[in-house]
């Protein structure tokens, strides 16, 4: 009886640990590529700034999307955006440029004359 509890116990808090570590935004989530536009197209929205570019997946799939950020991004930078419901970026991480898949990164150059 005691090692079905002790057992039950561990099961628990591994869960609880495990659904604290987790980062729900990135869970199941879709991830597009896109290169940070000038900040000519950024726009503010109080204290955001706002940026709608084009975003490229991995399956050769491309969308708009828009998404803010409280810091001014460098141009040209590319970022990793997390997408879910339809279009929604839930966050985004700064990447290094070979971590872009090469035939996206040869895409998006030739769309955006870059």
């Amino acid at each position: 009886m005691k090692r079905k509890r002790l057992l039950a116990t561990t099961l628990l808090l591994s869960a609880l640990v495990g659904w604290l570590l987790i980062d729900m935004d990135r869970l199941f989530a879709d991830t597009y590529y896109v290169r940070v536009p000038s900040m000519e197209t950024a726009g503010r929205d109080g204290t955001d700034y706002v940026y709608t570019t084009i975003g490229y997946h991995e399956e050769k799939k491309k969308r708009s999307f828009t998404f803010t950020s409280e810091s001014r991004l460098a141009e040209g930078d590319f970022l990793k955006l997390y997408v879910k419901d339809e279009g929604t970026v839930t966050t985004f991480e700064k990447i290094d440029e070979r971590d872009v898949p090469p035939e996206l990164k040869m895409e998006q150059a030739r769309e955006t004359g870059l």
